[in-house]
């Protein structure tokens, strides 16, 4: 039953059995790192470029808080 398939990390796409790269990356909405799975290693480093420009624009305006 395809109903607990796994979904990339990235794209969304369902995993096929056994072809997964499982990878513990920085998730955005909380500290420290957790394990994610990615149907193929381009879907990972989106995954990982995407992340860095978001944290990095965050870094830039300051973040929401700090507005005066």
């Amino acid at each position: 039953m395809g109903l607990f398939r796994k979904k990339c990390g990235y794209c969304r796409n369902k995993i096929e059995k056994d072809s997964s790269v499982k990878e513990k990356v920085k998730v955005l909405e909380f500290l420290g790192l957790c394990e994610k799975y990615f149907c193929c290693n381009s879907c990972l480093r989106n995954y990982k470029k995407t992340v860095e420009e978001k944290t990095e624009n965050v870094k830039k305006c300051g973040g929401c808080c700090r507005q005066k």
